[in-house]
């Protein structure tokens, strides 16, 4: 009997659907791109959850005066004052709250919740705001505010109408809310994404998954579908800060009325949006490393079906 009609006989045969390795062995050339793929996908989930639990999306600072300024930093949910104030230094926190009714985010420095609210609402209907040095009770605060229709003259209730329009003006130096909510849904998205993308190229430097969603194919998918949603992320927050927070940074002290501080001009994008920027270049030079594994491939000349062998040791990773 012919010899290779003897090496036919002796191979095991593949189940209808699998696909065959080109090779009984991997190739050390194509198992270091895989390699390369991991660790990419790794350091751009790090990068990525720096970049979300960050405090530096915004850095800016307020000046009231010559002497009296303050350093901000911001991130996705919380952030800082530092406030020089003669030989002094004050640091405040600083937490978001949102009213997405009204479609408008603010930075408060106080503490609680609910003072946080109250804040939003004064700055919604035009009131005055309690500088971050000051303290005030919930209720005594509710109750002035509950009051306020009673306290009004006929009088009060003219100049309110008059003042409406500043009112509208502080309303709008708010944080669109709508910007801000997409931003983080695409930025928690691309993370999602990102750690799919890590967890399939681990899958695939040990096993050959059968399903598309898991081998190869799968990782083309999840690095596009990370880097676009990271790109979106960068787009609206971008946005966000051209039309918003590079005139104001919708912090307590740049909307209240007295004493108000100034930022316009003063802000610019912190390092944690650039961290974003770095995920999205990871995830590309995954997919021209994908690519380049792909076409390094394709140029390996083609071996002929009998003279293949599949080494039944090495396991093959299947889900049903």
């Amino acid at each position: 009997m012919p010899s290779d009609v003897t090496h036919l006989q002796s191979t095991p045969s593949c189940s209808i659907g699998q696909e065959m390795p080109p090779n009984s062995q991997r190739n050390p050339n194509q198992h270091h791109f895989l390699v390369a793929v991991t660790l990419m996908s790794l350091c751009a989930c790090v990068v990525s959850i720096i970049a979300l639990t960050g405090e530096h999306w915004l850095e800016a600072t307020a000046i009231l005066t010559e002497r009296l300024r303050s350093h901000v930093n911001y991130g996705l949910f919380k952030g800082s004052v530092q406030r020089q104030q003669l030989a002094s230094t004050l640091k405040f926190t600083l937490s978001l709250v949102c009213d997405f009714e009204a479609n408008a985010c603010m930075y408060s420095c106080q503490q609680d919740i609910n003072r946080r609210q109250m804040d939003l609402r004064r700055v919604l209907k035009g009131h005055d705001l309690e500088p971050c040095e000051q303290k005030r009770s919930v209720f005594a605060e509710s109750k002035t505010l509950s009051q306020l229709p009673q306290l009004y003259n006929n009088s009060q209730i003219l100049l309110n109408a008059l003042a409406l329009n500043g009112a509208n003006i502080k309303a709008s130096s708010c944080m669109p809310s709508a910007l801000y909510l997409c931003s983080v849904m695409f930025l928690s998205l691309g993370l999602v994404f990102a750690l799919l993308s890590f967890s399939c190229a681990c899958i695939n430097l040990k096993w050959h998954p059968v399903e598309r969603i898991f081998n190869i194919y799968g990782l083309y998918v999840w690095n596009a579908i990370a880097a676009g949603c990271y790109f979106w992320s960068l787009t609206l927050w971008g946005a966000m800060f051209g039309h918003h927070l590079s005139y104001n940074i919708a912090i307590t002290d740049t909307l209240r009325q007295q004493l108000n501080f100034s930022s316009e001009g003063y802000a610019s994008l912190g390092y944690s949006y650039y961290f974003v920027i770095v995920s999205v270049l990871m995830h590309i030079i995954n997919l021209i490393l994908l690519f380049v594994r792909h076409y390094s491939l394709e140029s390996q000349p083609h071996q002929m079906t009998h003279n293949v062998t599949i080494d039944d040791s090495e396991q093959r990773l299947e889900f049903y």
